[in-house]
């Protein structure tokens, strides 16, 4: 069974979440009277606590759009590689759109990747609780570059896909990490579709 969590900072956090089909007690919010970097509230997502049968979890920032299907879209991935980790964000690609284009035609649908964005990130859950103690304080505290320096130690697989599965919405980044610091606020995928890859 795969999970879905939503976490942030923005007013609209309730009904972006109604419409994905997070369940309301898998919606984290920043408690923090200043506000921070990302990974606070992340960590709130990613270390609750584990339900019975539960195999995956995506965990989704609140400000991305998700494809139609979109748990149809994930499972498609865990057939793929059960033990994969996955950026639906396919962040590598943001600057250089036609690196892309070429492995899309070159590899197909589902890709291997060095970068993780933490807008929307899916895991075994065996991988959540290790990731997240062992790695705390890293990184600028920023979600994404917590994981992929844990993963690159234990030489996990990390992918990506094309089409993307996930957009992100818009140029407000309520919280700052690293990514935004170096590609600036507003950052966008030529790659999402609607309809997905399936």
């Amino acid at each position: 069974m795969i999970s879905l969590y939503i976490y942030g900072c923005r007013p609209e956090i309730y009904e972006r979440a109604k419409t994905i089909g997070v369940p309301s007690d898998h919606i984290f919010t920043d408690d923090r009277p200043n506000g921070g970097t990302p990974l606070y509230v992340a960590k709130k997502a990613w270390l609750d606590r584990i339900k019975v049968g539960e195999t995956h979890r995506c965990v989704l920032q609140d400000d991305v759009a998700v494809c139609d299907n979109f748990m149809d879209h994930l499972q498609a991935m865990v057939k793929f590689d059960p033990a994969g980790v996955w950026s639906l964000f396919p962040l590598e690609f943001v600057d250089f759109p036609e690196k892309g284009e070429e492995r899309h035609k070159r590899e197909g649908i589902f890709l291997r990747t060095t970068y993780l964005s933490g807008c929307a990130i899916m895991m075994p859950v065996d991988y959540c609780r290790a990731i997240y103690y062992a790695e705390e304080g890293i990184a600028e505290n920023d979600d994404e570059l917590a994981i992929m320096d844990s993963y690159r130690r234990k030489n996990a697989k990390l992918y990506t896909t094309i089409p993307a599965t996930v957009q992100h919405l818009g140029n407000d980044c309520k919280v700052k990490s690293a990514t935004t610091k170096y590609h600036g606020a507003y950052l966008r995928t030529p790659f999402f579709k609607q309809e997905g890859f399936l």
